[in-house]
């Protein structure tokens, strides 16, 4: 079932729909002559170890193929090739792969999409032919693994049945040069480590060690020293190489098709897979093990499907940072980055889905990945251009899938529960409030081998915490083991707070966020551990809030862009990356407001530390924007190494009615919090007032009027220590 969305106009009523006006006010997406996908996901490798097995592969190919029948689809046009998946055309073995890639150059023609998926394993080879048109820096191909991988072969200088990127390029160059749009997705790496503070065995990482195919080290060091000969020296920098270069490096035909290219991770990274929602309980039949890229990217289609590729790049990174998911990063590129999604017509739009009745059994499609809740409220229109007041009635969301949610009658609004035989055939339930839920969820620290000496008192502090009702903040208690928006860990005489993907930095600038349990007494533990706690919970639940405006018509009518400068010379500061910024370097931002409303503009800064800075406005400064219209906040932005780490400028934008006071962000200033707190720190009182606090949110209801009058863009960069 294909969501249904509508366009809101200038005075915020829903536009009627005639077949007069339609092309005016409710523009027919702009499909394709054709849409194709080929979705490929490996999780088993019968030459591989045991612990290099996959879990997530074979969901991320189910989950895909729900959400490309959403977006209109047909079953025959896409192919499945994946273990363990239903209905899949084969195995993803390395001929099966290049058959079906090679079927699409055949059949494909001028202004079809294509979509091609790679959710496996991803590992690096020796490269050959090293040059412009192979221009691997490092000296190593990166190489798709199929389901028949083998090892390396040093006679041919390849891995047995690897799919190069060279391949993959060639592949794409020859279905563009039919005139079709490509999109390909890899939710796979090639490199990288990671230390993790907490072992968890639902986490697996989707990188192949070369050493795991048995690469000799002497061939790789080889292909290096011939790419430091053949390739010159003008590197910006490990940011500056795509993951897989040849997709790009392969030069297309005249009139060829467009291209844009995702992945999960930069070419020294590696892509994880995780149980995910994350906010279920183990156990859960709707939990499932996804790699994070791949569901992340879902939620992103789901919640808003009439974007470009660079706003969908953008609001990936945003939830990525929301998550506090620091690595990978995803990567973005491609010379169609600006093209719509699908071809579908971009624009500001309504969540509205058709009812489906089997009996009194009420559902739609849409779940999870519409960021819906349970208690959600639905409003119910007999038709899907009726305005707001014509609603009949409310309904409530009972049960949540990923993809499907049942619906129950519910009073609201001052109208009774609906009769379900009441509602109409081909009714529409429209999203009036997601129920987004503003809260932590803190992961309790697992038992350790060697419990420290404080350990025992630290986790007396935490088991009664769990069991009261703290001013101020909404908790979670997770068990250890699951995931939370923060785990907390036990280690080395610290308390640490990390993030979901456990990460820990033990030393150093960019060393996590703890609390020294040797230094601080029992009460001083408690105050620390809630005041943190608090100061955390803000910042989290104001990057959650920041996910949801994503859609709205503030959002889509509000362009910000930054530029920088260093050394006195400016750069280009591309929001689809996540950039190294140094001490001294400088930005400079323009809001363009081509909304028809005025808006007033709040600037935060959110450091690696859970501090939040106001920058704009200061001292009385004028923050609307009248419609139409555009500004620059006086003065620059200057990057300091007082912080370093993930850190991001924050634009918050909302709609001002007709004589409204003006909108000022600036009381969420709150300190940062300490490396790490031991006995001189006391707390900083917190400003509560900000809706997350436990009196206020327990009755608030955060409406989709209400997110669709705000946009919040996050502009992410990692400050470099000097």
């Amino acid at each position: 079932m294909i969501p249904v969305r509508i366009f809101r106009d200038t005075v915020g009523f829903t536009c009627a729909l005639f077949a007069t006006c339609a092309a005016l006010f409710f523009p027919e997406p702009a499909f394709a002559s054709q849409r194709y996908a080929l979705l490929v996901g490996v999780s088993s490798y019968p030459s591989l170890r045991e612990s290099l097995q996959l879990l997530g592969p074979q969901n991320d190919v189910d989950l895909m193929r729900g959400v490309l029948m959403q977006r209109g689809f047909t079953a025959q046009n896409v192919r499945v090739l994946a273990d363990k998946v239903r209905g899949a055309h084969g195995e993803p073995t390395r001929a099966a792969i290049l058959n079906e890639l090679k079927a699409l150059a055949g059949k494909a023609g001028k202004g079809d999409f294509v979509l091609l998926f790679f959710a496996g394993h991803g590992s690096q080879q020796p490269a050959r032919n090293i040059g412009a048109s192979n221009p691997e820096y490092d000296g190593l191909d990166e190489i798709f693994l199929p389901r028949d991988i083998g090892k390396w072969e040093d006679r041919a200088g390849a891995v047995q049945n690897a799919i190069v990127d060279d391949e993959l390029g060639a592949a794409i160059t020859a279905i563009r040069n039919r005139g079709a749009f490509v999109w390909a997705i890899f939710d796979n790496c090639y490199a990288g480590t990671i230390t993790r503070g907490i072992e968890d065995p639902g986490v697996r990482y989707r990188n192949v060690n070369p050493d795991d195919l048995g690469i000799p080290v002497a061939a790789r060091d080889r292909a290096k020293k011939r790419a430091d000969e053949v390739l010159p020296r003008t590197r910006g920098g490990p940011e500056s190489q795509a993951p897989m270069t040849a997709l790009q490096a392969a030069k297309p035909a005249p009139g060829a098709g467009g291209f844009v290219a995702f992945y999960a991770g930069q070419s020294w990274e590696r892509a994880p897979e995780q149980p995910l929602p994350a906010n279920l309980n183990a156990g859960d039949p709707r939990k499932r093990n996804q790699g994070v890229f791949t569901y992340t990217l879902s939620e992103v289609l789901a919640m808003n499907p009439a974007m470009t590729y660079r706003q969908a790049a953008q609001q990936v990174l945003q939830r990525y940072r929301a998550r506090g998911q620091s690595q990978p990063t995803p990567a973005f590129e491609g010379p169609s980055l600006d093209a719509p999604v699908f071809g579908t017509q971009v624009g500001a739009q309504v969540n509205q889905w058709r009812i489906s009745k089997t009996g009194s059994a009420l559902k739609i499609d849409a779940g999870v990945l519409h960021q819906l809740a349970e208690g959600a409220i639905f409003s119910v229109v007999a038709n899907p251009a009726d305005p707001d007041p014509k609603a009949i009635g409310f309904l409530t969301a009972t049960r949540v899938d990923v993809l499907q949610s049942d619906l129950a009658p519910a009073e609201y609004g001052g109208k009774p529960k609906l009769n379900p035989a009441s509602i109409p055939e081909d009714a529409y339930a429209r999203l009036v409030n997601p129920n987004l839920t503003l809260m932590l969820r803190v992961a309790l620290p697992p038992a350790g081998r060697k419990p420290g000496p404080h350990d025992a008192r630290a986790r007396g502090v935490l088991e009664r915490l769990s069991k009261e009702k703290i001013q101020g903040l909404r908790v979670t208690w997770a068990p250890a083991g699951q995931s939370g928006d923060i785990r907390l860990a036990l280690r080395g005489n610290h308390l640490w707070f990390l993030p979901p993907s456990a990460e820990i930095v033990e030393k150093g600038p960019t060393k996590s966020l703890s609390i020294d349990l040797a230094a601080n007494s029992e009460a001083q533990l408690r105050e620390k551990l809630i005041d943190s706690l608090k100061r955390i919970a803000k910042v989290v639940n104001l990057l959650r809030v920041a996910a949801q405006t994503a859609a709205g018509p503030v959002a889509q009518k509000l362009d910000v862009r930054i530029s920088g400068q260093r050394a006195g010379r400016r750069f280009d500061f591309n929001p689809t990356q996540i950039p190294s910024l140094r001490d001294g370097d400088k930005l400079e931002l323009r809001v363009n407001n081509r909304h028809t409303r005025p808006v007033d503009v709040t600037i935060l800064l959110i450091d690696s530390q859970y501090g939040i800075t106001p920058l704009f406005p200061q001292g009385g400064e004028d923050n609307r924007i009248p419609a139409g219209g555009e500004f620059s906040p006086s003065g620059t932005i200057d990057i300091t190494v007082d912080t370093v780490g993930r850190e991001s400028l924050m634009v918050i934008a909302v709609e001002a009615p007709p004589g409204a006071e003006r909108a000022d962000f600036g009381f969420l200033a709150q300190a940062r919090l300490e490396r790490t707190r031991g006995r001189g720190q006391g707390i900083v009182e917190m400003l509560e007032d900000i809706g997350f606090a436990t009196e206020r949110t327990r009755g608030a209801r955060m409406s989709s009027q209400a997110l669709g009058s705000t946009a919040i863009r996050l502009f992410t960069w990692n400050t470099v220590p000097k």
